[in-house]
């Protein structure tokens, strides 16, 4: 059989020419020529180089489908924050109402640069 790569799989290279006797196999990277005696082996190897490449995908898969599931679970914390901040931004609009219904000043909180630069820190 003659098979040059470590995986039993055809090496890429030019075609060469089956010796008398042999068979020639012309694969999408190679072509390939084998003794009769030696066919079951050849397509052991390629089978096994296609589980190879289906455990591969199937590993990619998985991950996509992890990250995909990270993404859900962010999502969900992102609207989870944007509720949150829409009840307090209500909030804030409820104790202004009552603040200035009453005459208090509110002045120091409105312009408050600590609570401005926590709010537009970059994370």
């Amino acid at each position: 059989m003659d098979l040059e790569s470590p995986s039993g799989l055809p090496s890429q290279g030019s075609p060469k020419k089956p010796s008398p006797g042999q068979i020639s196999f012309p694969f999408r990277s190679a072509t390939i020529s084998v003794a009769p005696t030696d066919v079951e082996r050849l397509l052991h190897a390629l089978r096994s180089y296609s589980y190879e490449c289906e455990f591969e995908r199937n590993a990619i898969a998985m991950r996509i489908h992890q990250v995909m599931l990270q993404l859900q679970h962010l999502r969900n914390a992102m609207n989870e924050a944007e509720a949150k901040l829409e009840g307090a931004r209500e909030d804030i609009g409820t104790a202004r109402h009552v603040i200035y219904s009453t005459g208090l000043n509110v002045s120091l909180i409105e312009t408050c640069t600590t609570c401005k630069d926590v709010t537009y820190a970059e994370v």
